[in-house]
């Protein structure tokens, strides 16, 4: 996949599927957004497909909801540590 850009490879983690997995776990969106260092009206927003993410928050809310696969495909991309 050298060529394949981050929203062709993380197309298939929708907002639907954050929410789903934040709520799997129970958790708020307060919760949620706090444990990745945003803020939770933006999340709200990213769950409903309304805003998009930097690949770095899209890492450490990866890191927060254990999306491992995801993680490991936002690695190369990734400025800082999830």
């Amino acid at each position: 996949m050298a060529n394949t850009s981050v929203s062709q490879r993380t197309h298939v983690f929708s907002g639907e599927s954050l929410r789903a997995r934040r709520r799997a776990r129970g958790w708020t969106l307060s919760q949620t957004a706090a444990k990745a260092g945003m803020d939770a009206s933006h999340l709200s927003k990213v769950e409903r497909g309304l805003a998009g993410l930097s690949v770095d928050t899209l890492t450490r809310l990866a890191g927060v909801l254990e999306l491992t696969e995801l993680q490991a495909h936002l690695a190369p991309y990734a400025r800082e540590a999830a």
